[in-house]
């Protein structure tokens, strides 16, 4: 984050996050933040992302030591013109314990289940930190949600749908509450 800040010398920037110094912390620590990306980035980025091998920084992921895409300040902007969004939310995901992804909607298409179930196998780094989403109103134009959860189910094992659908949930919304409960 200090490196972003630096990169783009912006004294708003700086109040936001308490920069004072490179050599000292930032006053705002964000550290227990926890974000999540909705539909995962969508379904049709999900096919770009498969089809696009070919894109040396989209395929950072393959290797039990691949950390994504490479944000460093000088190239951001064009990380986010030329990678598809589940490469960048993959990566953020990899690069940052507290980013989380739902696959609400996205789940109508039975093409993502090859990668989504890649995604569940505990090397993939991220399987902890996807969570199931119905999003109800709009997946009904394309099925009902009965209908989608069958589906999800009959592709799934019991682990991944475990995972998924209580463990990572559960996660997301409870870890750490003693901290802010009181």
């Amino acid at each position: 984050m200090k490196l972003v800040l630096e990169h783009y010398n912006d004294h708003e920037l700086y109040s936001m996050f308490g920069y004072t110094t490179y050599d000292q912390p930032l006053a705002k620590n964000l550290d227990n933040l926890k974000i999540c990306f909705g539909h995962f980035g969508g379904e049709d980025e999900w096919a770009k992302y498969m089809e696009r091998d070919r894109y040396v920084s989209e395929n950072g992921f393959t290797n039990p030591l691949g950390k994504g895409i490479n944000f460093i300040p000088t190239t951001l902007e064009n990380s986010w013109r030329y990678n598809t969004w589940f490469a960048i939310i993959y990566s953020l995901m990899l690069q940052h314990p507290n980013v989380y992804a739902d696959i609400s909607y996205i789940l109508h298409d039975e093409k993502i289940f090859p990668l989504l179930k890649s995604l569940l196998k505990k090397d993939s780094g991220i399987s902890d930190r996807i969570l199931y989403g119905s999003d109800f109103y709009v997946v009904r134009s394309q099925k009902s949600d009965k209908q989608m959860w069958a589906d999800t189910a009959g592709r799934l094992s019991d682990n991944e749908l475990e995972l998924i659908t209580r463990q990572n949930p559960q996660t997301f919304l409870y870890n750490n509450i003693d901290k802010y409960v009181k």
